[in-house]
């Protein structure tokens, strides 16, 4: 079969496909038996109506690596607009907060011809991903050498700020003298989500206590950091921000356009 027929062909099969993909949503995606049959393989067509579908489907391939190359190159140029964009706004964010007329609630003010630009100042929550990793690490092994020695297995309490000494004493035999300890504030502020690779037979035949699991199943189990910023930020605000040394309140500036 030439180019040309090839071609026809998958045309011929596309259109006749695009009819039946059409009624079908017509009504509502239900397959009645009138396209049904349409679309049925049965012994008598077998191996024509599967070359058929064969060259539809390579059709339909060629389209989608043609489309998802097309949607690499538009995305990557956004990217390159949309950093442009950032880079643009950071000068002009420096200009106006340097050499912008002062306003009454302190943010910078220029007006041009045509447009007017402010500053404006916003609080975010800067999270700490280095000090979050070692404080996980740390807290689960101390955790696992609890499991070992069997205390907790017993159940009995633990004491929060002796574990927390004994995790900095171990954090600054490691990183030595200059290590900024872990406060009480960051064990209230560092929540985690521990989630579990088990079958429902290995859930029975284990324990209910999550940290003792999660100390004896640590090949099949995983520990993320899951507090929200704006769980810190609460805490910053309405309690102690000098009791926090996993995350800090910045002032981040920005520029509106109007």
């Amino acid at each position: 079969m030439s180019d040309v027929n090839i071609e026809q062909s998958i045309f011929n099969i596309e259109a006749d496909l695009e009819v039946i993909f059409m009624e079908l949503e017509d009504n509502g995606g239900e397959l009645t038996p009138e396209l049904e049959q349409r679309l049925m393989i049965t012994q008598e067509n077998f191996e024509n109506k599967v070359s058929k579908y064969v060259k539809a489907i390579r059709y339909y391939e060629d389209n989608v690596s043609i489309l998802k190359g097309r949607k690499k190159g538009i995305d990557d140029l956004l990217k390159v607009r949309e950093n442009r964009v950032k880079r643009l706004r950071a000068v002009i964010t420096d200009a106006v907060t340097r050499y912008g007329v002062k306003g009454k609630s302190g943010n910078s003010v220029l007006e041009l011809w045509d447009a007017k630009l402010f500053t404006r100042n916003t609080e975010a929550v800067e999270l700490k991903e280095d000090r979050i990793a070692i404080l996980t690490e740390e807290f689960f092994d101390y955790a696992r050498e609890l499991y070992r020695q069997g205390i907790l297995e017993t159940g009995e309490d633990i004491d929060p700020t002796g574990m927390l000494e004994a995790i900095n004493a171990v954090c600054t035999a490691k990183y030595g003298e200059n290590f900024v300890p872990f406060t009480m504030g960051d064990f209230a502020n560092t929540r985690y989500k521990i989630s579990f690779d088990l079958t429902p037979k290995e859930l029975l035949t284990d324990t209910q206590y999550i940290l003792k699991a999660f100390s004896a199943l640590t090949y099949c189990s995983d520990v993320a950091f899951c507090t929200t910023k704006d769980s810190i930020k609460g805490y910053i605000k309405t309690i102690d921000e000098s009791d926090l040394s996993i995350a800090e309140l910045k002032v981040n500036t920005s520029i509106n356009i109007k």
